[in-house]
């Protein structure tokens, strides 16, 4: 009977916290190309049609993967480009 709920409790944890965040992306203005690039990167825009499809970052070309309102009120996006 322990045993059952140590292993239910153990599941729901990793079910409702998940095992990274959904948005734990390195920002833009933080990379930095002297080191090993990301693999992907998050950038803010005013527009969702103000952001390009394909962005290039210390000679490496990224692709537009997500893109999400920012709850801000401002209508700003967020988006996500991976390699």
């Amino acid at each position: 009977m322990f045993k059952k709920l140590v292993v239910g409790a153990l599941a729901a944890g990793i079910v409702l916290g998940g095992t990274g965040s959904a948005f734990a992306y390195t920002d833009a203005s933080q990379v930095d190309c002297s080191k090993t690039p990301p693999t992907a990167w998050q950038m803010n825009f005013k527009t969702k049609g103000s952001m390009p499809a394909t962005m290039i970052k210390c000679n490496k070309t990224y692709y537009l993967k997500e893109a999400y309102p920012n709850q801000d009120g401002y209508g700003t996006w967020t988006g996500v480009y991976k390699r």
